[in-house]
């Protein structure tokens, strides 16, 4: 991504703004973002550019505590943008960032990618996710050592299972560095 490409902020609104004004101002801002990037950028997809994707988003970022980013780890930097991470950041929101389709690439590849990301980006959290039923998470990445091991099958919901055991783990930690009392019981049980 282009150092100089920005996020898409939502306008600033007040309660009770009607949902036209609302919707017109998100409409004139989002207009005005798109023709600076046409101007900037040469080849932009008009994909990125539906505001209704980005009305989505926006919202679900105000309402969230902490946003996970999932994204495909052959490819993880074209999936990741950086001004995601600066804007969730600028909100004093968390995000935690899983790796998925680990078991699709070497080892030493995905620890490395985990530390390029915590190097650049040093609030993050970062896991791992597979569906694989012969890959086993914990044990390649718990202790961040080279060296596959592997496991009998035992299904698909296992794999699941440690991959959200990570996820549950990291907001845990998130929860517990911002020192706030949560109760954390019904997502332990889930």
């Amino acid at each position: 991504f282009p150092d100089d490409l920005e996020f898409p902020k939502r306008p600033s609104w007040k309660q009770g703004t009607s949902k036209y004004a609302l919707e017109s101002n998100e409409e004139k801002y989002f207009r005005d973002y798109a023709n600076e990037l046409f101007e900037k950028f040469d080849g932009i997809s008009h994909f990125e550019l539906n505001l209704e994707t980005w009305r989505q988003l926006w919202r679900v970022i105000e309402l969230s505590d902490v946003l996970l980013v999932t994204v495909d780890c052959r490819y993880p930097t074209a999936m990741f943008p950086p001004s995601l991470y600066r804007y969730v950041r600028s909100l004093g929101k968390d995000a935690i960032l899983v790796l998925n389709k680990v078991d699709l690439l070497p080892l030493p590849l995905v620890l490395a990618w985990k530390a390029h990301f915590l190097k650049l980006y040093p609030d993050i959290k970062v896991t791992y996710f597979t569906s694989c039923p012969s890959y086993n998470l914990r044990s390649n990445f718990a202790s961040d050592e080279p060296g596959l091991k592997h496991r009998r099958l035992r299904g698909r919901i296992s794999m699941v299972t440690e991959g959200a055991q990570q996820v549950y783990e990291a907001c845990k930690e998130i929860v517990t560095s911002a020192g706030v009392e949560v109760n954390l019981e019904g997502w332990e049980e889930l």
